[in-house]
């Protein structure tokens, strides 16, 4: 019997937009095979010396400095992800975002998906926004903006996702 693919959808909340001079704050991964979940990692990371959460993290998350205070190093945060991963399919709903963090520590995923593409391709005229895209295929979304919550969401969309592809006789590349 063939080994079933596995999964790790990953989300990141970052204090802003730009990987060279923001940071990762929360840090969430699902290990999946789509049937049942094979783990679970959420980490909170300590902000750098100076830096205080931007007034949009504060303002859409229930996200404080002060949660953040026992929080784990980037460093060690990419460090326990990328262990994390392993050789799995790597998920993100906006890969070229939270891969550019990924980047910034020499994580550099070889199998991955982007669940934002496959919905640009699936449903052209629709928005591929998260929001959108969950109400869509039914998914349910509560607390967005808080990277747990958008990855369980993410799960969700996945399923429906290759569902839809494998319906219409769409071949994915290996």
């Amino acid at each position: 019997m063939a080994a079933k693919e596995v999964f790790t959808i990953l989300d990141f909340e970052t204090t802003g937009l730009e990987h060279n001079n923001d940071q990762v704050v929360e840090v969430a991964a699902i290990r999946t095979d789509l049937e049942q979940e094979l783990g679970r990692l959420h980490l909170l990371v300590r902000l750098k010396d100076g830096k205080k959460l931007p007034d949009f993290l504060l303002d859409n998350t229930d996200l404080t400095d002060e949660m953040l205070e026992n929080g784990v190093e980037e460093l060690q945060a990419m460090i326990i992800l990328s262990a994390f991963i392993g050789n799995s399919t790597l998920v993100a709903h906006y890969a070229p975002f939270d891969f550019a963090f990924l980047n910034n520590y020499g994580i550099q995923p070889v199998l991955y998906l982007c669940t934002r593409s496959i919905e640009r391709f699936l449903n052209p005229k629709e928005s591929a926004s998260l929001a959108p895209t969950v109400e869509r295929y039914g998914v349910k979304l509560e607390g967005a903006h808080r990277a747990m919550n958008d990855i369980e969401a993410t799960v969700g969309v996945l399923k429906a996702q290759l569902a839809e592809v494998e319906k219409r006789g769409i071949k994915r590349q290996a």
